[in-house]
């Protein structure tokens, strides 16, 4: 590449969503482990390498993202790179469950209504019943995230909108330089898989996803694959 190449690719926004460091537990919006606070700290010096001076640091409105951030900015801080932040922003948030009618952080709800499993399914509300089948497979060890990005969980967000709604937030981001977000798997995967075409899987704790803008142009990377595309229209469609 050419000199003049790579001082544009330089200037190019890169938006780097992070998934957040292991959590405590997701019987409600927790903490950080240890090991999630040593993994957020291995991930700082690999940021710090790559920043180039400075960044700026933002992270889903959630216990484990902002923790996750905050652990990232002092790192970073102390590696001398100048830290924008850390911020919450919405756009980037995870996905939400109609918990009764009120909208909410699904971790939040697992909780509250952890004993919901415990009830047959077919006498629990559509939304619990939902959040019940959900919590199920995540306690047995399944792939909770694979139902809802595969299956019509009405009391969910659709994956769909959650991808539609972090693009907004990436498309606000339009100075040059890195920024990175600490994010959520779920999100994060959704956007893989609409970028690709497929889904590629579950994001590891602080694995990343990097979203090169350029123009009305994105790139996407995701464990060595590169995807280009038109950088979605962000309103969501009047369907009916």
């Amino acid at each position: 590449m050419s000199q003049g190449a790579l001082r544009y690719a330089s200037r190019m926004p890169e938006i780097r969503l992070l998934r957040h460091g292991e959590t405590s537990g997701y019987e409600g919006d927790l903490g950080l482990s240890d090991r999630g606070r040593d993994q957020a700290r291995a991930a700082a010096a690999t940021l710090a390498a790559e920043a180039h001076g400075s960044l700026a640091l933002l992270y889903a409105p959630s216990v484990r993202a902002r923790v996750t951030a905050e652990v990232l900015a002092d790192d970073l801080r102390a590696a001398a790179v100048e830290v924008d932040g850390p911020r919450a922003e919405r756009d980037f948030a995870n996905f939400t469950v109609a918990a009764g009618g009120e909208v909410r952080e699904q971790a939040e709800v697992f909780g509250e209504y952890a004993k919901a499993g415990e009830t047959p399914v077919e006498e629990l509300p559509g939304w619990l019943a939902d959040l019940a089948r959900f919590r199920s497979v995540h306690v047995s060890g399944g792939d909770p995230i694979a139902l809802w990005l595969t299956t019509p969980l009405l009391g969910f967000e659709p994956p769909s909108v959650s991808v539609r709604r972090h693009w907004r937030g990436i498309r606000a981001l339009s100075g040059a330089g890195l920024t990175v977000v600490a994010a959520h798997s779920g999100p994060m995967r959704a956007l893989v898989a609409h970028a690709f075409g497929r889904d590629l899987g579950e994001p590891e704790n602080l694995e990343a996803v990097a979203i090169h803008l350029d123009a009305d142009r994105a790139r996407v990377d995701f464990r060595g694959e590169r995807a280009k595309i038109a950088v979605p229209d962000v309103d969501e469609p009047a369907w009916w």
